[in-house]
């Protein structure tokens, strides 16, 4: 009766242990999802010269254009979304440049 006792002690730890370790991985793949869908979104933003701001699905952006300054403009593109950390890209272009 012990060893079944110790048994299943053993095979309950091992089901929490697996189910913690599932979660874990799902919320990883989660945040790695979003981190990729906010990389492309940056780098689109950047590519086409939008600037505003706005929302993709669960992402937040704002796109800036600064004043030329010695024949760059600045281009910086922000995007977050809730629970993650804000991605900021910058791109430097000559003037005139899209």
């Amino acid at each position: 009766m012990v060893e079944v006792l110790a048994a299943l002690t053993i095979a309950s730890l091992a089901v929490v242990a697996a189910l913690t370790l599932f979660t874990q991985s799902a919320r990883v793949n989660d945040r790695l999802i979003k981190e990729t869908a906010a990389r492309d979104l940056v780098r689109r933003l950047l590519a086409t010269g939008e600037v505003g701001r706005g929302q993709a699905g669960d992402l937040g952006w704002v796109a800036t254009l600064s004043p030329p300054s010695g024949g760059l403009v600045r281009r910086e593109v922000a995007v977050t979304w809730t629970g993650g950390p804000q991605i900021i890209a910058v791109r430097l272009d000559a003037e005139g440049q899209p």
